[in-house]
């Protein structure tokens, strides 16, 4: 048979302060913004139009994306179909035309863009 639990006892002192962790893997994150890439006026249904954006030398990528926008308010469907890291510095997505754009001045712009680290 067990007895009942005693009163608990005095905290102790404080530990001593550790030594400083190593630095860690984000440091000096940027975004950076790939050239806008424009299609043709009244891109047919089918038509894609490719962006990159790329980390400068010595950084890595973290990550990625990219907007896709029509000039006019007459545009066809469009959507960004593909966005993903091309290779570990580089990211690339494509933007498609789903249906015809209705204006022949329309058009679609694609930015690229890119979470780079040390």
């Amino acid at each position: 048979m067990t007895g009942a639990t005693g009163a608990t006892g005095p905290q102790g002192p404080t530990g001593a302060t550790g030594p400083q962790g190593a630095t860690g893997l984000l440091s000096g994150s940027t975004i950076v913004t790939g050239t806008a890439v424009t299609s043709t006026n009244g891109p047919s249904a089918g038509t894609q139009i490719t962006g990159t954006a790329s980390c400068t030398t010595g950084k890595i990528l973290l990550g990625g994306g990219a907007t896709l926008t029509a000039t006019n308010n007459d545009a066809g469907y469009f959507a960004l179909t593909t966005s993903y890291p091309s290779s570990s510095t580089t990211w690339t997505a494509v933007g498609t035309a789903v249906t015809p754009f209705g204006n022949a001045s329309g058009k679609m712009t694609l930015t690229a863009y890119v979470i780079c680290s040390q």
